[in-house]
């Protein structure tokens, strides 16, 4: 009997559970999509996507479910009041559909998704597909002409160079009249800030796909070179907007027309249905389904008027202030050696057991990273190897490819020896690994260490490529093959380290494995100085990395 009645209380209460829980995860989406900005757990990340994922699930099945009701109760005479109600439900659940501002897509895939919303959206909204496709890939490659020249403020200075740098003049740049602008510029030593950011318009074309013409990459390298304490907040700046563009509706509703018009016309429509509603002859409808009507309209009419008129992160502003949670400034890293001290491990060993009986061994291994390391000494480490080539390396159009596709042929003229450069031509995910194996050895090897201010930041970086090659290959070139990392970490387990020594911790087992490689390469190089990169020691990591086909 107790079975009986529940499932009776669930046929009587359904509707209104699913509705109030839509507006609930809606609720949720909105106080909770501006945490994506910040340096947030693995855990909240994962109830923020069951959130965005459900929201859609959650409001379609509620509109079967009131669909369903209104069939049924067109036989029940005394029930026709109600279900009149129950259908004043139905364009806040297609409401609901739309998704909120903060969070129109949860990955850079869900922005390529529109085309499988068209077909539901003669009966369910337009407003998503439509928000998905303005933030699509295909729909920014469109509109990447160059920016129109916008009239300097009263406050700012347009004399000098800027004068010169009309529209058209901007669009007609040569490369070899970038490089010489360029270079007059940085061996003058300007300090001025007469540049206008082009970039903050439209912080999306720093991509390679869809860079500028020479003169506005001009203008943006002047005012980037001007501040080089600023960088970190420069970038976040345009980071946010970058997101903004892809992942939410700021673009859309902001800045047409059309998105205005349909923002508008939704808060006018949400208010005046509470309007409409007050006046009606409530007193005919039970007073559950009154309650939740006005839960509904009230609670979507403020939503919907939060969204329009104020911005995305306002709302949230305290709750923000309350968690203090940090912005991604961490890079993420990965290590060779980290990986094969860590795998040989009992613990890792008893959970990659359990991973492998639900086929997710792989996943694990990806998943479980070192700790990431701040982003501060990349920005101006990379900041000062621009600044430092502008004003030593680049002379012509010529130089100026070069310096941009260099992979290090410049830091191994050092060496004095031209057997490392064969390195850089393999290919370009096969000299990532072993340049990162290189950078890992130089900190194991006996003899002072190395400088700490370029040092560190030079293996996060080090670390960050390893990263990418193994979690997420397709960022680093297309067609990088990860399997690169698990077979080095086979030849090192297999052929050169015992058991014994692969419990050992990282540090320990990155100087054995040096230990190890020494011994196998001194018969064949003489190694005269151990304490600095000199050739002797660079030719001795080429035979570290299985090169057998550099010549003695």
């Amino acid at each position: 009997m107790e079975v009986a009645e529940a499932v009776q209380w669930w046929g009587q209460w359904q509707l209104r559970i699913l509705v109030l829980g839509s507006l609930f995860l809606q609720y949720f989406l909105f106080a909770i999509a501006p945490l994506r900005k910040r340096r947030i757990p693995p855990w909240l990340s994962s109830f923020i996507w069951l959130a965005y994922v459900g929201s859609d699930a959650v409001a379609i099945y509620a509109l079967a479910t009131l669909f369903n009701h209104q069939k049924k109760r067109e036989w029940v005479p005394t029930a026709k009041n109600n279900a009149a109600l129950e259908a004043l439900w139905a364009p806040i659940l297609l409401l609901h559909l739309g998704g909120q501002d903060g969070i129109a897509a949860f990955s850079i895939e869900d922005n390529e998704l529109w085309k499988r919303h068209v077909l539901t959206a003669a009966s369910q909204c337009l407003e998503k597909p439509w928000a998905l496709n303005k933030a699509s890939i295909y729909s920014m490659a469109n509109n990447t002409g160059a920016p129109e020249v916008k009239k300097a403020s009263p406050e700012v200075n347009t004399t000098g160079p800027v004068k010169s740098f009309t529209k058209a003049n901007m669009e007609s740049i040569s490369i070899n009249d970038f490089v010489k602008e360029t270079m007059q510029y940085f061996q003058d030593g300007h300090t001025d800030a007469d540049y206008i950011p082009y970039v903050i318009e439209s912080p999306y074309r720093l991509f390679v796909d869809f860079s500028y013409s020479y003169g506005v990459r001009l203008n943006n390298l002047k005012y980037m070179a001007q501040r080089r304490g600023k960088l970190k907040e420069e970038l976040d700046s345009r980071l946010f907007k970058t997101f903004d563009h892809f992942y939410t509706k700021r673009y859309v509703y902001g800045d047409t027309f059309r998105g205005r018009v349909v923002r508008t016309v939704a808060v006018f429509l949400t208010f005046a249905a509470i309007g409409l509603f007050h006046t009606s002859h409530r007193e005919a409808y039970s007073d559950a389904d009154v309650n939740i009507t006005y839960i509904l309209l009230c609670c979507t009419a403020s939503l919907e008027f939060t969204s329009a008129w104020l911005k995305p992160c306002n709302p949230t502003a305290c709750f923000l202030w309350m968690t203090r949670l940090p912005f991604p400034d961490q890079v993420a890293q990965y290590n060779l050696i980290w990986y094969l001290s860590s795998r040989n491990r009992k613990q890792w060993r008893l959970l990659r057991w359990l991973a492998g009986l639900v086929g997710c061994k792989d996943r694990l291994d990806r998943l479980c990273c070192m700790e990431s390391c701040k982003d501060n000494g990349i920005i101006e480490l990379v900041h000062d190897h621009i600044i430092r080539g502008w004003k030593t390396t680049i002379t012509n159009a010529e130089s100026y490819r070069k310096f941009n596709d260099n992979r290090g042929q410049l830091t191994l003229k050092s060496c004095s020896s031209k057997r490392l450069e064969r390195s850089l031509r393999r290919p370009f995910d096969e000299s990532v690994l072993l340049w990162h194996l290189a950078t890992e050895f130089c900190f194991y090897m006996e003899g002072p260490s190395p400088s700490t201010e370029d040092a560190t930041p030079c293996r996060c970086m080090s670390n960050y490529l390893a990263y990418l090659l193994f979690v997420h290959p397709e960022m680093l070139i297309p067609g990088a093959r990860y399997g690169l990392f698990k077979a080095a970490y086979h030849e090192l387990r297999d052929e050169i380290m015992s058991n014994e020594e692969l419990q050992q911790g990282e540090e320990e087992l990155g100087k054995i494995i040096v230990r190890k490689m020494e011994a196998v390469t001194t018969s064949i190089v003489n190694i005269t100085n151990q304490s600095t990169m000199n050739g002797s020691n660079c030719i001795r990591l080429a035979r570290i990395f299985g090169m057998h086909e550099v010549e003695d």
